[in-house]
């Protein structure tokens, strides 16, 4: 799996000079994943490479997290997807991500695949399955969003996005803590839901700021591993951040 992440690397590296570049940073006050907070302030970015290839689209990109605390660790994770159009505004796809950890000292890397599919048209809906190899961790979301031309109201160039998601997380390993799954009698699934608004400014075609609040929780019982752990039930979030295209 090592290796299979430094191809990865590689690749990002080589596709530079591809047809689309997207760049994106952004703040987020709380750090939420799957309806349950696990830290404090952070920076996530991304920077994607995508082309056309294989009757699809191939997309080498890299993820990273900054915090701007010691309550979680940094992360770079490297990704390769590809993406097939079906049905006009439809889309299927495929990812495989490594992770790499720094300050931790649960696991150190990573492997995941995910499988996705997405539509389009007047309501934007997508739903995807990941598999986290070394944590043992199975994740399934579904999603609905719109988003709303704000110029009819006088507010050039801005417009607004909202979404909601629903999603299951069943884990059988959680930092490689064994021994704490062992007493809960495999208690280590629990469903998760969010919701959203962003608002968008686009300064011009390729460069457009934003900002947005989140809402997000679990519907764990209170002797789940979710609740005990510290993950919070209802959270409640701000982001901000810079979306660029090259």
């Amino acid at each position: 799996m090592k290796k299979l992440s430094l191809v990865m690397l590689g690749l990002l590296a080589t596709q530079l000079a591809a047809r689309e570049i997207n760049f994106s940073c952004d703040y987020h006050s709380e750090h939420v994943s799957c309806g349950s907070k696990s830290g404090q302030q952070k920076q996530e970015s991304r920077l994607v490479v995508s082309d056309a290839a294989l009757g699809g689209l191939v997309e080498v990109g890299l993820d990273v997290r900054t915090p701007f605390d010691g309550d979680i660790s940094s992360k770079a994770a490297p990704y390769v997807a590809y993406v097939y159009d079906v049905c006009g505004d439809g889309q299927v796809g495929m990812a495989y991500q490594a992770y790499f950890y720094g300050n931790t000292t649960a696991n150190k890397h990573a492997n995941e695949l995910r499988l996705f599919v997405s539509g389009g048209g007047c309501i934007d809906m997508g739903a995807d399955v990941s598999f986290n190899f070394e944590e043992r961790d199975f994740t399934a979301s579904a999603n609905v969003g719109k988003t709303f031309d704000l110029q009819r109201y006088g507010l050039k160039r801005c417009s607004l996005g909202a979404s909601v998601e629903f999603g299951y997380d069943h884990s059988a390993r959680l930092g490689g803590d064994k021994q704490f799954f062992a007493q809960h009698d495999g208690d280590v699934g629990y469903f998760y839901y969010g919701s959203g608004l962003r608002l968008t400014y686009a300064y011009n075609p390729n460069l457009s700021l934003r900002a947005g609040v989140q809402l997000a929780g679990n519907a764990s019982s209170k002797k789940s591993w979710a609740n005990e752990l510290g993950h919070h039930r209802n959270l409640f979030w701000f982001t901000s951040g810079v979306a660029a295209t090259f």
